[in-house]
Parts: C-alpha cells; sequence; structure tokens
C-alpha cells in the first residue's frame, strides 16, 4: 500500500504539511507509522557509510527537530543538481 492515500507514512506527512505536531499525529493513530521510528537509524546509517540523503535528511529534521515541511521542501528543492553515482 506505499503510496496509496490509506499509507500510514503518508497520513502522517500530509498532517503534517497541514501544520499539525507530530505528537498530536501519533497520539490519534491507533496503528503505528514504521517511518517515524526508522527514520533516525536510516540516518545513522547514512552518516556512519557517508551517504547524502537529501530527502530523508529534511524528513528527520521535520520529525526531530520540528522544521516546518515547507522549509524543507524549499531547502530540498533548492539544492544544487548533482550526477547520480
Amino acid at each position: 500500500r506505499v503510496g496509496t492515500t490509506r499509507s500510514r507514512n503518508r497520513t502522517v506527512g500530509v498532517r503534517l504539511g497541514k501544520g499539525e505536531t507530530l505528537e498530536e499525529i501519533l497520539g490519534s493513530m491507533t496503528q503505528v507509522a514504521e517511518g517515524v521510528a526508522t527514520a533516525p537509524a536510516v540516518m545513522k546509517l547514512a552518516r556512519k557509510y557517508k551517504v547524502s540523503l537529501p530527502v530523508l535528511t529534511a524528513v528527520a529534521r521535520i520529525l526531530e527537530d520540528g522544521l516546518d515541511p515547507r522549509v524543507a521542501v524549499e531547502e530540498v528543492m533548492n539544492l544544487p543538481q548533482v550526477p547520480e553515482a
């Protein structure tokens, strides 16, 4: 169901984008949105292996630091383009 309107992770993202706090969202959910818990672990691995993950970094900053999602999108969209390896 990844990408469907019923995806728990997508639901969290949409609600964050509408201005709800992560605490409000998680407090109202009856199921687990796995991405919330796994984002920090993936970021740790990315740092360990020196992998650049700008979109996931933005997601982690939204989840962990309360970065405004609109600001995160703007920052990602303004990153310089680099060729993929």
